[in-house]
């Protein structure tokens, strides 16, 4: 017959579980649904799962519970909306409904049927999409606007925070500067105690040639005073060492400081 209809044409009348529960509570959802066509899960006399294609009728009025009113046959009953499938119907599904339909003396939708409700379907859904999809424009449109303004923000936030990192390290930095100034005038004061009593022994040496023991006295406390000034010179080494890093550490947060107001001035 050329009015018969095939799998993929029953299949474009499919209802499914989750097209439902998006629409129920939609009062113009209700005229769409009679004569379209579920996948129900069944139990056979074995009790095996299987599916049967069966025609809705209409949706059942406690939406909290929420079931189907689907015809199978002559046959009409309520089936739980969680029974409905959101799968396809396959060939045996849709050859068992045929069967089903001719044996009972019942006909099948044809194809005039089926592009009826198949335009019935495309026009209620473009009536709900067309303000949803502007709602959601604008949505979008809010969205692409809005991380603009939190990267200002950011930017701003970053660019303040990197600041304060670089004031407190000048602060670091000049404190650093003054006690190696200080520990620098400590090691130049200590050598040039140090040349003086080198002077004072040499003088020792040629005028006290009997006096070893005050002798062997300035040569402990000078040798006493270059101790004290090797351990002086190791500290002023390790400040700058430090002095060092904590510079390198600035130049790195002003760089990126600088980065980020660059950032920021593109965003503008």
């Amino acid at each position: 017959m050329d009015d018969e209809i095939s799998l993929r044409q029953f299949n474009l009348v499919r209802l499914s579980r989750d097209t439902v529960l998006k629409w129920m509570h939609d009062e113009d959802f209700a005229p769409v649904i009679p004569n379209l066509f579920c996948r129900v899960v069944v139990r056979d006399q074995s009790s095996a799962k299987q599916y049967r294609a069966m025609r809705a009728i209409r949706l059942g009025d406690d939406l909290q519970k929420p079931q189907m009113e689907l015809a199978y046959g002559p046959s009409v009953r309520q089936y739980s909306l969680e029974f409905v499938s959101n799968g396809p119907f396959t060939e045996d599904e849709f050859q068992q409904y045929k069967q089903t339909q001719e044996s009972n003396g019942l006909a099948l939708p044809s194809q005039h049927d089926i592009n009826e409700k198949v335009s019935c379907m495309r026009e209620f859904l473009e009536r709900k999409q067309k303000p949803e999809m502007k709602k959601r424009r604008a949505e979008e449109e809010k969205e692409r606007r809005v991380p603009a303004k939190r990267k200002k923000v950011s930017y701003t936030a970053e660019n303040e925070q990197l600041s304060k990192k670089i004031a407190s390290l000048n602060e670091k930095c000049s404190m650093q500067d003054r006690q190696m100034d200080e520990l620098q005038k400590d090691l130049d004061r200590l050598e040039r105690e140090v040349e003086k009593k080198r002077a004072e022994t040499e003088i020792l040496d040629t005028n006290l040639t009997n006096e070893e023991e005050s002798q062997e006295q300035f040569k402990t406390k000078i040798n006493e005073m270059s101790s004290v000034i090797s351990e002086q010179s190791k500290l002023v080494l390790q400040l700058q060492k430090q002095l060092q890093g904590e510079r390198d550490l600035q130049l790195l947060l002003a760089t990126k400081r600088k980065q980020i107001l660059e950032k920021y001035r593109n965003s503008e």
